[in-house]
């Protein structure tokens, strides 16, 4: 019981306080990211709540979410493990900007 408790409370620490990727980044993450971000963006754009300047905003990170994924492609066909780390901090800070959109 003891041990099912404390993997829980581990688990749940490490969810609650973990950057969305692990320090570095491999192809599943990149790919992770990029789907939340899509679904995200989807959400993000059918809010009832979204004005003019919301709509302008997901154009922007739409653009950045583009040249990102571009970058991934550079990255995972090169194998270039640097640049898809940056692509995930790009990804990060895509969906860092997306959250407010969508509440």
């Amino acid at each position: 019981m003891k041990l099912v408790s404390l993997t829980t409370l581990t688990l749940a620490g490490v969810l609650t306080v973990s950057p969305l990727y692990a320090a570095t980044c491999d192809e599943i993450t990149a790919q992770d990211l990029n789907s939340r971000i899509e679904g995200d963006l989807v959400l993000a754009e059918t809010s009832e709540s979204l004005d003019a300047d919301g709509r302008n905003k997901i154009r922007g990170l739409k653009e950045d979410f583009s040249k990102a994924s571009e970058l991934q492609t550079q990255a995972l066909d090169s194998g270039d493990l640097t640049k898809l780390n940056e692509v995930c901090q790009m990804y990060e800070d895509i969906l860092r900007q997306i959250e407010p959109l969508s509440n």
